[in-house]
């Protein structure tokens, strides 16, 4: 039940500014929930060993990153890359009354970061308190906006990186497929969420007809042309309110008070949408464009 976060590397950046970006991105993402983290240990990694290397303030952890980077990037680099920036710290709970013991990692291990991401940000479970799903359900609009404090920060800090994807969910599975249960899905652009939902069609739909079909065209060609059609933006936003799932435009991102709605609102693009379009879908764009227009309004949906 963790915060997943996915980063890529700005175009024109060396790989060299890019990982001290990445450091740069684990102080800003403790910088953006505010005040409820408390005093951070840092510890490094290196395979099944784990050291000390600092304590500190959240609000002095950006001064000990010049430091931290010479020491990650002094390693060889089979030691770098079995390598995580570990810390723990405790958080201190939305009333202030219970604290709980919490902890944020930074991988550079190649196979972790295929499952857990760039950055992962979580929560002990407890008795009071099993995950951060629990932690943020009674506010998730709280959530949403230190994400998107969040995102600003990096794009005017750490100018190397970029933040991809973020992912509020019950389980690493949730960090690839929209279909797994989640609170909160941050994407650079709609675009990427539309991939996503292609792409988890073809990884989880049991209907063999839907996934070879979707699986002969490109996913990017199909989600852009998807994305630029006004109709469908208004479509996605009027399923998501009969779910009770937010959005936020700009990049995009989703987010509801209960883990399963968003999983339900899949399931009503991949019916109302995607099972449609895949008949007789063409390769040409414009032909996907008036396809998607009658798909919608199919449904009785009036574009506005």
């Amino acid at each position: 039940m963790s915060l997943y976060v996915k980063l890529r590397r700005v175009a024109g950046f060396s790989w060299r500014d890019y990982n001290r970006g990445r450091l740069a991105v684990l102080y800003l993402l403790l910088k953006s929930f505010g005040g409820i983290v408390g005093r951070v240990e840092c510890f490094l990694e290196v395979g099944d060993e784990r050291r000390l290397f600092g304590s500190w303030r959240v609000e002095e952890f950006s001064a000990r990153l010049g430091g931290l980077g010479r020491r990650l990037y002094g390693m060889g680099l089979s030691d770098l890359l079995s390598t995580t920036v570990y810390l723990e710290f405790p958080v201190s709970d939305l009333s202030n009354e219970a604290v709980y013991p919490g902890y944020a990692c930074l991988y550079f291990d190649p196979g972790l970061r295929r499952v857990y991401g760039d950055l992962e940000f979580g929560l002990y479970s407890t008795e009071r308190c099993e995950g951060l799903v629990e932690f943020f359900a009674g506010d998730v609009d709280l959530l949403a906006r230190c994400m998107e404090e969040f995102v600003s920060s990096v794009k005017s800090v750490a100018r190397s990186v970029e933040v991809a994807k973020i992912v509020l969910a019950e389980s690493p599975d949730g960090l690839a497929y929209i279909s797994e249960p989640s609170l909160y899905r941050y994407y650079n652009s709609g675009r990427s969420f539309v991939e996503e939902l292609i792409t988890t069609a073809l990884h989880v739909e049991p209907d063999e007809k839907l996934r070879s079909t979707l699986s002969v065209y490109s996913r990017r060609v199909l989600a852009k042309t998807t994305w630029r059609e006004p109709a469908f933006k208004d479509f996605v936003e009027a399923l998501g309110r009969a779910r009770e799932v937010k959005m936020s435009k700009g990049s995009f991102a989703l987010y509801s008070h209960s883990p399963e709605a968003i999983p339900l609102l899949y399931r009503d693009l991949v019916g109302r949408l995607l099972k449609p379009l895949s008949d007789r879908l063409s390769e040409n764009e414009e032909k996907i464009r008036e396809k998607i227009l009658k798909v919608i309004t199919g449904w009785g949906f009036k574009p506005l």
